[in-house]
């Protein structure tokens, strides 16, 4: 590709651009040479070739049709398939994307998290959780089923669940 300045005699502009003139001024304009119609046409057959598409004078949007058909079918990542190209570019490709972005440390954290959708199943020493948050577990003993998590008086007795409370005792305490 050359701007019509990159070819001498052409009388372009110092921005090498075209210049209608001005014949009062005494400012002529662009020459336009063949050479460089024949450079654009190139270029423009070239956009045309690399997508496959043969130039039809009847046809007004070839251009625009190459360029469509070339970035639909490149090696780019698309807006619509939200970055699925990367993962079907395999393991490897998914784990340089992850550095690329500085997200492997979050990534490796995201890894070992416990997940919602387990409802804490994946929890990996269940009986360490549930004492760390003071709970009983469910498939324990009958003891630990009628154990109340804080003990209570009644009549002046401790009651934690796992004695029998005599109804004359409590009489007797009144």
């Amino acid at each position: 590709m050359q701007k019509i300045g990159d070819i001498p005699n052409t009388r372009a502009d110092s921005n090498g651009e075209f210049t209608d003139g001005n014949v009062a001024g005494g400012v002529p304009p662009t020459i336009l040479p063949a050479e460089w119609f024949n450079t654009i046409q190139r270029e423009l057959i070239s956009i045309l070739d690399a997508a496959g598409i043969t130039p039809n004078s009847e046809k007004f949007d070839q251009i625009a049709e190459a360029i469509s058909t070339l970035v639909s079918k490149g090696d780019f990542l698309k807006t619509k398939n939200n970055l699925s190209e990367i993962k079907a570019a395999g393991d490897a490709a998914v784990a340089q994307a992850i550095a690329n972005l500085g997200l492997t440390d979050a990534a490796a954290a995201a890894t070992g998290a416990m997940q919602k959708a387990q409802n804490l199943n994946d929890v990996a020493n269940k009986a360490t959780a549930l004492t760390n948050l003071g709970a009983l577990a469910v498939g324990g003993t009958a003891v630990a089923a009628t154990k109340l998590a804080t003990a209570r008086t009644i009549a002046g007795k401790p009651f934690d669940g796992t004695a029998n409370i005599s109804i004359a005792d409590l009489i007797h305490a009144i």
